[in-house]
């Protein structure tokens, strides 16, 4: 289905302002299919994933943003809330980035954690 790992695509994860940048890092599309394996029967939505500096910028993202790098995406799981989806995917000990907002979970795949549950 992807050409990435079973459920993902680089399209998906490409930068949203079509500069074509899509190096994602292997070890997010593999937590995107351990996530998406947390949830079954429902769908794993990417919001984003990779940006370009310019497009982190202008969505008002970290200079240092996992984005930057493609080792982080931010994600909606049809019909779970995204605390709810937080909350899971810590009690399964997720050790990276891991936060929620009201439409969205991010992650990221960085050296250590990032935020608290």
């Amino acid at each position: 289905m992807g050409d990435l790992s079973e459920h993902f695509s680089k399209k998906e994860m490409r930068c949203k302002c079509l500069c074509g940048f899509d190096q994602v890092a292997p070890e997010l599309v593999t937590a995107l299919e351990w996530i998406r394996s947390l949830f079954p029967g429902s769908v794993l939505i990417i919001n984003c994933a990779c940006r370009c500096a310019k497009h982190n910028a202008a969505v008002g993202g970290a200079p240092n943003s996992f984005h930057i790098k493609g080792m982080a995406a931010d994600f909606e799981v049809t019909g779970i809330s995204p605390s709810l989806v937080q909350k899971r995917i810590d009690a399964e000990g997720w050790r990276g980035g891991l936060e929620y907002a009201k439409t969205w979970t991010h992650i990221d795949v960085g050296p250590q954690r990032r935020f608290k549950p």
